[in-house]
């Protein structure tokens, strides 16, 4: 990663109690990439007094920027120690802490050093104890900080007292972009404090739920307060193994065609049970973009040979009337119908033209559907 040479040497000996390098030249490089290998020692349990000399090093070591210490049988009192590295390690941007075991005590003293901290970007605290005064004091400390982008908090206990601090705390803060609060307890109460401290908010644009109970008419629910809402930032909402029905993918496809949205979720529950709604022969099932963009990549065009062939003026820009005629020229296999369902959903201004920019922006959405679909494919193989 640094350019640097490996030494036999400290690779022989870096699992060992103590490494002596005599004989040994090493330069600034060399000590840093020794240093960043020292500091991967995630999942084995290293205790208290080895978490003292990481701090100890931290103190005077302004080369590492990542530590991992996950599994490492971490308690409360732990925690301690931990503060003192974020209030003494300026230059640590990515504290990695799950698979301990913080509760209470633990998550009050982390949380009032979260608070004061400015400099950590990543912080993950999956898989531990965190509920109650804990589990608050943690999501209160966002209210103050004004550094931390990302802010793993899953397979936790949270709640809907918990959410409701995190509400608060999320109206006041404007720097995190990414929470990931999945596995936890969400039912009805804490999704509404969830949803309202971030539409009151500024900045998150990732949001992780999944794992929590969240039926499908909640799931709708959430995704009509996205769309109703012009405070929501939301960019991407990760409810991967969660079932929607008809309406939400509805409501995600409307989204969809105004700004950047991306949502994963898991099954689609069809009204009336898996029978498809079919009425005169059309398959209200089928996104019409799709089946577009689709044909285009197993006939390998590309979106500017489309509206090459579809733009006769070199506007970069067709009518409404001028794509639909494009598309029957092709004997593309479209109805009327379909053929003015994909072009509502194309024409994503509204001025009744599909230009580039639009074709482009369908054809991201369409490879993003496909990924999400292959990726759900693979899961449940």
């Amino acid at each position: 990663m640094l350019g640097v040479t490996p030494a036999s040497s400290f690779k022989n000996q870096v699992a060992t109690p103590a490494i002596t390098m005599r004989s040994h030249p090493t330069g600034p490089e060399e000590v840093r990439a020794m240093a960043i290998a020292l500091v991967n020692i995630a999942e084995n349990l290293i205790g208290t007094e080895r978490v003292r000399a990481i701090a100890d090093v931290l103190h005077v070591n302004h080369k590492i920027t990542s530590l991992d210490i996950s599994g490492s049988g971490l308690v409360d009192t732990d925690a301690l120690v931990l503060a003192d590295i974020l209030q003494n390690a300026p230059c640590l941007r990515e504290l990695i802490l799950s698979h301990n075991k913080f509760c209470g005590e633990g998550g009050m003293i982390l949380g009032s050093a979260i608070a004061t901290n400015d400099t950590l970007q990543i912080l993950d605290l999956s898989w531990n104890h965190l509920r109650g005064k804990g589990a608050m004091a943690i999501v209160a400390a966002l209210q103050k900080n004004i550094g931390l982008r990302k802010l793993d908090i899953s397979w936790n206990g949270y709640g809907k007292d918990e959410c409701f601090i995190l509400s608060h705390a999320l109206k006041e803060n404007t720097t995190l972009k990414e929470l990931d609060i999945s596995k936890n307890r969400l039912n009805k109460e804490a999704i509404k404090h969830l949803l309202d401290g971030i539409q009151m908010g500024d900045g998150l644009e990732t949001l992780r739920i999944r794992g929590n109970p969240v039926s499908p008419e909640l799931a709708l629910a959430i995704i009509k307060v996205i769309q109703e809402s012009d405070g929501f930032r939301i960019q991407q909402l990760d409810m991967g193994d969660i079932d929607v029905n008809e309406d939400f993918v509805s409501v995600v496809d409307d989204i969809t065609m105004y700004r950047p949205f991306e949502v994963l979720y898991s099954n689609v529950l069809k009204h009336g049970g898996l029978q498809k709604r079919e009425v005169e022969g059309i398959d209200y099932n089928v996104n019409m973009v799709d089946e577009l963009f689709k044909y285009m990549h197993e006939n390998n065009y590309r979106v500017i040979d489309l509206m090459k062939w579809l733009d006769k003026d070199g506007s970069m820009s067709v009518s409404r009337d001028e794509f639909k005629q494009g598309m029957k020229t092709a004997q593309f296999p479209l109805t009327e119908f379909q053929l003015d369902k994909m072009v509502d959903e194309l024409d994503m201004d509204g001025d009744g033209e599909v230009d580039f920019s639009e074709l482009l922006a369908g054809e991201r959405i369409f490879r993003w559907r496909m990924r999400r679909r292959l990726e759900r494919e693979k899961a449940n193989a």
